[in-house]
């Protein structure tokens, strides 16, 4: 029986992907793998060689030093090599095919991701709570609501930080598990792709390290020569195209906020961008937040990595002057701390589900099922939340996440139409 609701929980992930209404590829993804393909082709991430690039392609480009680049990190369009290149051997031009290849890819990586957070859960948790946790996680987050959409900078690097933290749990365990042989290889490329793909994953660096460094400093120090020596190579790789040791869009000057008390509640309460209105399964371990203790107080260590690193990540974010994320839905720029905080999630369940189980399983039932309402039907299928964005236009008016009369999350059609008669 378990088999069968596994096989159809990764069907589901598959048919979410490709069934969903709200699509974003032409938004910051648009050009991602056309970058793929002039490295391919080309051995270059200048995009000069692509007629009308900044005409055809918008802001996603920008010239500097007289050349044309991609505008967001590089890392995903690095990553997708293989995948554009075998696209490319069946006739796929990036320029004509992008959409579908990205929509293709999204579904390989959502599957991996899934896939791993079942087994993240299966650490703590039986298998049939595992995989209702799993499915929580996953439909009931922007990992589903901004993942499925498009292949954004994102769904690579939550793919290598799950791997990263899920090497670094098994090989820290009483008895380590065959999986986590290879470990300080792979768990410091994993640290530095996810990096590369989202510059915000250096904050998990050092909550990872320390993680491992307190079992030993072994492990950790054989993650920073493996870590060490990537991070060399792409300084030496931006000096050589750029002339300065990071890429602008990798380098810390962009944080700057004076509104962060703001950002802050924003990121975290409002009803356009609050993690815990969008994703109420977070709001577990704060309701059962006995068990929560009693979990973390049996294993310190693993609060760098569930509780530590997504606080670090919602600071940081909360400085970006750009902090709502644009015209997205629900919490985006939070999705990079999902690993973090499902861990967290897991733990609670399992001390929860030890000290009440009835009560535990009663509140992952109902706040994964409005999660999943939020962000799958609401997030994938309901076209007028992402027309809550440009009507009025976000990004002129921000202070509209804190508007309770037109939650994002609960726009439709009649909504829209009272909400645009109300701001005209």
């Amino acid at each position: 029986m378990y088999r069968l609701c596994a096989f159809l929980a990764y069907l589901a992930v598959v048919s979410t992907v490709a069934a969903a209404k709200v699509r974003h590829v032409d938004s910051d993804p648009r050009g991602i793998l056309l970058l793929t393909q002039v490295i391919i082709d080309e051995g270059t991430v200048k995009l000069d060689s692509i007629p009308d690039v900044r005409r055809e392609y918008g802001y996603v480009i920008h010239r500097k030093d007289g050349h044309y680049y991609y505008n967001f990190p590089l890392g995903t369009s690095v990553v997708a090599i293989p995948f554009v290149a075998i696209a490319r051997a069946f006739g796929a031009d990036m320029l004509r095919h992008e959409r579908a290849t990205q929509l293709i890819i999204v579904a390989i990586v959502s599957l991996l991701i899934f896939k791993f957070l079942v087994d993240l859960a299966r650490l703590y948790l039986n298998r049939n709570l595992a995989l209702l946790a799993a499915l929580a996680g996953w439909f009931g987050t922007s990992l589903a609501s901004t993942g499925a959409t498009a292949l954004w900078s994102h769904d690579f690097a939550v793919l290598f930080a799950l791997v990263a933290i899920l090497t670094a749990l098994r090989s820290t365990a009483a008895s380590p598990s065959p999986q986590a042989k290879g470990g300080p290889l792979l768990i410091g490329v994993c640290l530095f792709l996810a990096f590369c793909c989202r510059p915000t994953f250096a904050l998990l660096v050092p909550c990872l390290l320390a993680f491992l460094f307190i079992r030993g400093p072994r492990l950790p120090l054989r993650v920073c020569a493996v870590l060490g020596a990537a991070l060399c190579v792409f300084v030496f790789f931006s000096y050589r195209e750029f002339g300065q040791p990071l890429p602008d869009y990798y380098r810390p000057q962009r944080l700057s906020n004076d509104a962060f008390t703001t950002a802050l509640a924003g990121n975290l309460f409002s009803p356009g961008r609050g993690l815990l209105v969008f994703s109420p399964i977070f709001l577990l371990p704060l309701l059962l937040l006995r068990s929560t203790t009693r979990a973390l107080m049996q294993d310190r260590r693993v609060a760098l990595i569930a509780l530590l690193w997504p606080i670090l990540h919602l600071g940081v974010v909360s400085r970006f002057p750009h902090w709502w994320g644009g015209y997205t839905f629900g919490p985006r720029l939070l999705m990079d701390a999902l690993p973090g905080l499902f861990l967290l999630l897991c733990l609670t369940m399992k001390q929860a589900c030890h000290d009440a189980p009835r009560t535990a399983r009663t509140a992952l039932y109902i706040a994964g099922a409005v999660s999943i309402f939020i962000n799958t039907y609401q997030g994938l299928f309901n076209t007028y939340t992402a027309k809550w964005n440009a009507q009025p236009s976000i990004d002129k008016h921000p202070e509209l996440v804190f508007d309770w009369r037109y939650p994002q999350f609960l726009h439709g059609e009649a909504r829209h139409r009272q909400r645009m008669t109300d701001y005209r």
